[in-house]
């Protein structure tokens, strides 16, 4: 991508973050079954600074954006 990210590992995340439960809709919706769980109120964001993967993703074509997580999940679940 560049030279200072040569032989680097990238973490490429999406600056767009998706509530679990979201997340689990989205299997559900995909998979056409419903998911067996139970909420808790614990835990907090996880939140990943996704600058260099930002302009990592640019440059290789990668293109977050509202529909991403649904795209990926249909392409290796649906």
């Amino acid at each position: 991508v560049n030279e200072v990210m040569i032989n680097q590992t990238i973490n490429i995340a999406s600056p767009v973050s998706i509530p679990m439960i979201d997340l689990v809709s989205k299997f559900e919706d995909i998979l056409l079954k419903k998911a067996s769980y139970t909420t808790i109120n614990a835990g907090a964001e996880y939140g990943i600074d996704t600058s260099i993967s930002n302009t990592a993703a640019a440059k290789l074509g990668i293109q977050f954006g509202n529909q991403y997580v649904e795209k990926i999940l249909r392409k290796y679940y649906g």
